[in-house]
């Protein structure tokens, strides 16, 4: 089986899995674990440490503002869709990417 056949296979067992909703995302988990030290982070509770790390290391992302813009000043993502005049689904993308770079970063701090 070539690489190409093996990506189709895992594909159609996702898709296929998605459909019977046997799936957990685990970006959800993710999610919840940046977002309380995001917001810790922001509201002065906690240490900060990994996060003040990972925001650093990150400086350079186009995207960036998203995460200040979210967490610190509360903002929906309409708002920043607006702020970056992108459609929201970038944003959420985005979002997505970095809170994913950000727990990697965490977690290994």
């Amino acid at each position: 089986m070539d690489q190409q056949q093996i990506r189709e296979v895992v594909k159609m067992t996702l898709d296929e899995l998605a459909q019977r909703n046997m799936l957990k995302d685990p970006y959800q988990d993710i999610l919840r674990i940046v977002d309380k030290d995001l917001r810790d982070y922001f509201n002065n509770k906690g240490d900060g440490n990994g996060v003040s790390y990972a925001l650093h290391q990150i400086l350079d992302d186009p995207y960036i503002d998203l995460i200040y813009l979210h967490y610190r000043d509360e903002r929906t993502i309409e708002d920043i869709a607006e702020y970056y005049d992108k459609d929201t689904s970038t944003i959420l993308r985005n979002k997505k990417r970095l809170v994913k770079s950000i727990y990697e970063m965490i977690r290994d701090v």
